[in-house]
C-alpha cells in the first residue's frame, strides 16, 4: 500500500524535528507527505519542503482543522487509500508507520499504541497520561470497544475517514475520529506498540503549558462524551438481485435479466439516499438481508452498511428484526 498512504503532519514552530520526520516517513514508504502549517517563523516551512514535503498553509488555527485540511490535500489528484496523522515535534518515531500500515490489512483504523515502556522518559507528562487515559476510559464505557490510548500517530483508510464526517477544528479532532471509529460496528480497528519520544525541540502547544491542557482536556472530556452518545440507526430490509426473483410482476415486459438490473439499479438508488440521509443525522445505517445473499447486496450497496442476517422468511419477520438488530446496535429506541 505504500505508493497510495499519505502522512499529514501539522506543525507550528518545529524546526528542530521536522526535517528528519518528513526524511524518515519518505524511507518507510510514505507516497507523499503533506506537512500543514499553522504560521510557523522558524523555517520550518522551507525545512519541510527541502526534505520532501508537500507544505500547505492553513490560516485557520486549530489541530483539528489542520489535519482536515491535510486530508483533503491527501486526496487531491492522486488519491491515497490511506492516510497517516502525526504530530511534528519529533515525538513519533517515522520508523513505525510500516507497522502501523502493514495492519491496515486486517484493519480500517490503526492507532500507535503507547505503551508505559514504549514510552522515553519524559515525554508524556503524568497530567498528560492521566487525561488520556480517562478519556480512553470513556470511550470504552461507552462503545464496549476497547480503546486503551488517543495517540498522534494513527494510519486510517480513507474510506473510513470519509465515512466518519470529521469537522472538530480543536484538540478534540483525534477523540472524534476515534470516538465515531468505535461507535462505527463496521469499522475495524487495531493498536499496534509504537514508540513515544520526547519532542525534539520546541515548546508543547498542550503539555508544556498548564492552560492549554486544562482547556485540551475539557474539550477531549466533551468529545468522548458527545460522540459515543447513542446514534438513531437506519435500516434497509433488501434482497438480492437474482433474475427471475425479484420484481417477477414485470418480468412479462421485462424479462428476467430487465427486472433484476431494474431491481439493482432501484436499490443501489435507494442505498445512496439513506446513506446520505444516515451520515446528514450521524446515523448508522444497516441492512437485513438473507444470511446467503449478505455478500452480493453488501458488494451492491458499498462500504459503510452493517450487515444482519435476516432469519426469518417474509416481509414482516425482516422489519421486527430490523428493529431487534438496531436495538442489539446499541440504538436509543427514541431514535429508531
Amino acid at each position: 500500500m505504500s505508493d497510495r498512504l499519505a502522512a499529514v503532519i501539522p506543525v507550528l514552530d518545529e524546526a528542530a524535528s521536522i526535517g528528519d520526520l518528513v526524511r524518515g516517513l519518505r524511507a518507510a514508504d510514505a507516497c507523499c507527505v503533506f506537512v500543514v502549517d499553522g504560521g510557523s517563523r522558524d523555517g520550518t516551512p522551507d525545512l519541510a519542503a527541502d526534505a520532501g514535503a508537500t507544505v500547505v498553509r492553513e490560516v485557520r488555527r486549530g489541530y483539528g482543522r489542520a489535519c482536515l485540511t491535510g486530508a483533503e490535500m491527501a486526496q487531491e489528484g492522486h488519491r491515497h487509500e490511506a492516510v497517516a496523522f502525526l504530530d511534528g515535534d519529533g515525538s513519533c518515531d517515522p520508523a513505525d508507520l510500516s507497522r502501523l500500515r502493514d495492519a491496515l490489512g486486517t484493519a480500517d483504523l490503526v492507532l500507535g499504541r503507547r505503551r508505559a515502556r514504549d514510552v522515553e522518559p519524559g515525554a508524556m507528562p503524568l497530567h498528560a497520561r492521566l487525561g488520556n487515559d480517562l478519556v480512553s476510559a470513556i470511550i470504552t464505557l461507552r462503545t464496549g470497544r476497547r480503546i486503551h490510548d488517543l495517540p498522534p500517530f494513527k494510519v486510517i483508510r480513507a474510506g473510513l475517514l470519509d465515512g466518519l464526517k470529521l469537522d472538530a477544528a480543536g484538540y478534540g479532532w483525534t477523540v472524534q475520529l476515534i470516538s465515531r471509529a468505535a461507535a462505527d460496528p463496521s469499522a475495524r480497528i487495531r493498536a499496534i506498540p509504537v514508540r513515544f519520544l520526547r519532542r525534539r525541540g520546541g515548546l508543547s502547544k498542550v503539555a508544556g503549558q498548564l492552560r492549554a491542557s486544562v482547556l485540551a482536556a475539557i474539550a477531549m472530556l466533551c468529545a468522548a462524551w458527545t460522540e459515543t452518545a447513542p446514534r438513531p440507526m437506519i435500516a434497509i430490509v433488501a434482497k438480492a438481485s437474482r433474475a427471475g426473483h425479484v420484481k417477477t410482476r414485470l418480468i412479462p415486459e421485462l424479462g428476467e435479466d430487465g427486472a433484476a438490473a431494474l431491481w439493482r439499479a432501484s436499490l443501489a438508488d435507494t442505498a445512496a439516499v439513506v446513506r446520505a440521509a444516515a451520515a446528514k443525522m450521524r446515523a448508522a445505517p444497516f441492512i437485513i438481508v438473507r444470511a446467503e445473499e449478505v455478500e452480493e447486496v453488501a458488494t451492491l450497496l458499498g462500504p459503510g452498511w452493517t450487515p444482519a442476517a435476516q432469519r426469518r422468511p417474509g416481509l414482516g419477520p425482516a422489519i421486527a428484526e430490523a428493529f431487534e438488530t438496531a436495538a442489539a446496535l446499541g440504538a436509543d429506541r427514541r431514535s429508531w
